[in-house]
């Protein structure tokens, strides 16, 4: 194998290796994006449950 052949091979290697470290990388930041929008959701959950119990605790006391 001359010298530009094995160039080839190695850099073929090379980027099938960065291929597979950005798959990863993006598998990974689709995880993280779902963990994220899970977090908030469950935050504009709890501040939603939150507030409306304010909103009746507020007309309970106004009512009596």
């Amino acid at each position: 194998m001359d010298n530009n052949t094995q160039n080839n091979v190695n850099f073929n290697e090379e980027a099938r290796k960065v291929e597979e470290l950005y798959n990863d990388f993006l598998a990974n930041l689709d995880k993280i994006k779902a963990e994220q929008n899970q977090a908030i959701k469950d935050f504009v959950d709890n501040l939603v449950v939150e507030k409306i119990d304010e909103i009746k605790q507020r007309l309970l006391s106004k009512s009596n």
